[in-house]
Formats: C-alpha cells, sequence, structure tokens
C-alpha cells in the first residue's frame, strides 16, 4: 500500500488511494479462512507534492 501511496503523490491522484476513496484489501488463512479490510484514502495535501 506504501507504493501506491507515492505512486499517486507522483502522479498527482487527489487522494492516497490512485485517485479513489475507497477499497477493499483481502487476506487468505488457512482453511476457510478470509479476512476482508474496507479502506478509506485520504487527500493529499498541496504541501506534500512538492
Amino acid at each position: 500500500m506504501d507504493e501506491m501511496r507515492k505512486k499517486s503523490i507522483k502522479e498527482a491522484k487527489s487522494t492516497t488511494g490512485e485517485g479513489l476513496e475507497w477499497g477493499v484489501a483481502f487476506g487468505f488463512g488457512p482453511g476457510l479462512t478470509v479476512e476482508t479490510l474496507v479502506l478509506r484514502s485520504v487527500p493529499i495535501n498541496m504541501a506534500t507534492r512538492n
């Protein structure tokens, strides 16, 4: 996710999630275990783009 954040800043996207406000992350564990996370992007300030 750090690479996505850096790429968003480099490409001057509006948020840390490649310009999108919401995202989902999935993790698969042993057996039938599935972990799901709902992610919310934060706006990128103009100061961090410099």
